[in-house]
């Protein structure tokens, strides 16, 4: 009943084992999975949203050098015409010469001639009546005061009529008393310019000038709108000379649209052109590869289940098979074998199982064996040691006996002498003598040594009795005392 109650105490529950390493496998290649796929994913994401601010500050500088381009060509068609010596040539062909150079430059509205002391002598315009020889004094325009030797002025961005874009450009001549030429130059092909930049499916590129306000948008409203954008933190920054960040900026634009966001600069104009992209569409690589990669993690996930249940498996049938082959050991099966073929240090246990069952079983074997044969040795040994226990029993009934024979005569001695005094004086008294009484027959006593012998004689016709009763027996056939 104990031995019950203990096994049943020690019983693992079914299962738990099994889920142990389960859990265990699963959750360590889970861990494995998920952070190999969530360091993926951040060098990932990292790396795309780097890649996709330099697409952009690629687009963006593009952008700019086309515009810088663009200004450079109209730069270089007017310090052509101002480097022609004033000398060799008339009014009227320096008219002739400016109307040539708007049918070069469609992008030139105005262009005017001022001499060395800032005097108007040709406006040629695609708008009004060309002037020649007006001497108008333009001496303090900044166009005048702001053309140099080495480089041009460029003018700020103004809209004429509310409707175009206008800038002003002035360059110097050369020699002793250089002209200058002032062009009014259109700044709506670069609307077009702008507009014709694709970045993504639904971005968009933009210029400000030096003052941050917008001057070409896609959106020609918001370009007419004049929009001051110096306000917003990338345009601030960027205005203050603070390099574009190399992840890209993230930001709110005009609509309110989350866009990534980078920029370059026109570095003859000091304009910025910014190019934005929505975050929808510069993270949907990202995302992307995050949900390949999280399928991924699943497929592995199931693949990893599926393993550690083998696994598992593999690990815990042959340990149920020792817990099993245990408990029938233990019940006395020792006959008990166990077939486990692992090929690893399971098997190796399950041999020293098998060999430890097998070597119990020889071990009780032979304890059965000697117990027999000790059994029926002692079986054999039993008349003899009886006989040996008769045997001296009689030698010590006989001693006692002769002890009790010596004794008894000693006991009666004193009352005989004082019997005999006592009839001496009776017989004198009365003057009659009465014959002396003498000791029992020893054949009245039952404990004589014939009593002895007569047990001895049966103890030697093979009647053995237990050794207490031989004992009671002689105690009761002591001899008992004479009457007097």
């Amino acid at each position: 009943m104990n031995e019950a109650t203990d096994q049943g105490s020690l019983r693992t529950p079914p299962g738990r084992l099994f889920r142990k390493y389960l859990y265990s496998i699963v959750a360590l290649a889970f861990a494995a999975l998920a952070i190999n796929t969530g360091f993926d994913v951040w060098f990932s994401y990292r790396e795309q949203k780097q890649l996709l601010a330099a697409t952009q500050r690629e687009q963006a500088a593009s952008a700019a050098i086309q515009i810088g381009q663009f200004i450079g060509q109209i730069e270089n068609q007017i310090r052509w015409l101002a480097r022609l010596p004033p000398e060799l040539s008339t009014n009227e062909d320096e008219r002739l010469n400016a109307i040539r150079l708007l049918r070069l430059s469609p992008a030139i509205a105005e262009i005017a001639q001022l001499d060395a002391q800032g005097r108007e002598q040709v406006r040629v315009s695609r708008g009004v009546a060309d002037k020649v020889g007006s001497n108008a004094d333009l001496s303090a325009s900044p166009a005048f005061r702001g053309a140099n030797d080495s480089r041009a002025y460029y003018g700020p961005v103004y809209f004429f009529g509310d409707t175009e874009p206008f800038m002003t450009l002035a360059t110097r001549g050369t020699g002793r008393a250089p002209d200058v030429i002032v062009a009014e130059v259109n700044l709506r092909f670069i609307w077009d310019l702008v507009a014709g930049i694709r970045v993504g499916n639904t971005g968009k590129a933009y210029v400000v000038n030096r003052m941050g306000v917008l001057i070409a948008h896609p959106d020609l409203w918001r370009a007419l709108q004049r929009s001051d954008l110096s306000g917003h933190i990338d345009v601030r920054a960027a205005l203050d000379g603070v390099g574009p960040p190399s992840g890209g900026h993230v930001k709110e634009d005009l609509s309110g649209q989350r866009v990534l966001s980078t920029y370059a600069t026109v570095p003859s104009l000091g304009w910025l052109v910014f190019v934005e992209l929505p975050l929808t569409e510069a993270y949907a690589p990202i995302y992307a590869s995050i949900g390949r990669s999280t399928f991924l993690l699943v497929i592995l996930l199931v693949g990893a289940v599926l393993v550690s249940l083998v696994l598992s498996r593999r690990m815990t049938v042959p340990i149920q098979m020792l817990t099993q082959g245990a408990k029938r050991i233990g019940s006395g099966d020792l006959g008990q074998r166990l077939a486990i073929k692992t090929g690893d240090e399971l098997e190796a246990l399950g041999d020293q199982f098998n060999r430890m069952a097998a070597h119990l079983r020889e071990s009780y074997a032979t304890l059965e064996r000697k117990v027999v044969e000790r059994t029926s040795e002692l079986e054999k040994a039993r008349p003899g040691a009886c006989r040996a226990r008769c045997r001296r029993a009689r030698a010590q009934r006989g001693r006692s006996g002769q002890r009790d024979q010596v004794a008894l005569p000693r006991r009666r001695q004193p009352r005989a002498a004082h019997a005999a005094e006592r009839r001496h004086g009776r017989a004198a008294i009365v003057g009659r003598r009465q014959p002396q009484r003498g000791p029992a027959p020893p054949s009245r006593h039952r404990g004589g040594v014939g009593g002895n012998a007569d047990r001895a004689g049966r103890c030697g016709a093979g009647i053995c009795a237990p050794r207490g009763q031989h004992r009671n027996s002689g105690d009761a056939r002591l001899p008992s005392r004479p009457a007097h």
